[in-house]
């Protein structure tokens, strides 16, 4: 990651797509003492940009700037006193962005889920979509895009890894990124957090109404 301008700040961003357990990963990223999340920046940006609905019923309120540009640039602003700024984004939201602006800036971390659990997931809250909701486009496009032309390779961690070892899989990421790691980041308090984007319906229900990893 190129530090200028970044000293004050380690930048951590996770892309990844739908129903792959990524709003659990920012819960335990939450509960660091040195950490600021930000969940989906861009979200806004995206719906104005594509004219797209998240969901039949469902708003994500005024969470975040609806340009992309100011959104992401309120990430690094380092006024928060933190250490770590972690950012989770959808890489099919990413459109009308600026790669060369963001990307040498921020360090990086895919997460990856079964294409058959993620859909049967999907489906179940939303029936009608396109293709490209999903996101393993995006996301492949995305890893190549940070590989070939910024001389970066990200890490990949498995959704069903995290979800089976959550304890290991915490401590390889920080292992890679120069972290700590807090054994509070296994657990949390009910009702999730109030950093993440808010929805009236049930995208964030289970995560919500959670206390944390699972043994």
């Amino acid at each position: 990651m190129d530090t200028s301008g970044t000293e004050k700040c380690q930048v951590l961003n996770l892309w990844t797509c739908p129903r792959s357990l990524s709003t659990a990963l920012t819960m335990s990223f939450a509960q660091r003492p040195d950490t600021k999340i930000f969940d989906e920046p861009i979200m806004s940006h995206f719906l104005r940009v594509t004219g797209k609905e998240y969901t039949d019923g469902d708003t994500i309120g005024q969470t975040h700037d609806p340009d992309g540009e100011v959104a992401m640039q309120n990430v690094f602003n380092f006024n928060t006193g933190k250490k770590l700024h972690w950012v989770k984004n959808m890489p099919h939201n990413w459109v009308e962005m600026d790669n060369k602006k963001w990307f040498s800036k921020m360090d990086h971390l895919f997460l990856l889920r079964k294409t058959e659990d993620m859909v049967r997931s999907y489906t179940k809250l939303r029936q009608e979509f396109e293709p490209s909701d999903l996101g393993y486009k995006a996301l492949w496009e995305m890893y190549n895009d940070l590989n070939e032309n910024y001389g970066y390779k990200p890490l990949i961690i498995k959704t069903e890894e995290l979800q089976d070892n959550p304890e290991l899989v915490l401590k390889a990421v920080c292992a890679k990124y120069n972290l700590e790691f807090y054994p509070q980041m296994l657990s949390w308090t009910e009702g999730g957090h109030q950093d993440l984007i808010k929805l009236e319906n049930s995208w964030y229900g289970s995560v919500t109404k959670s206390t944390g990893w699972k043994p």
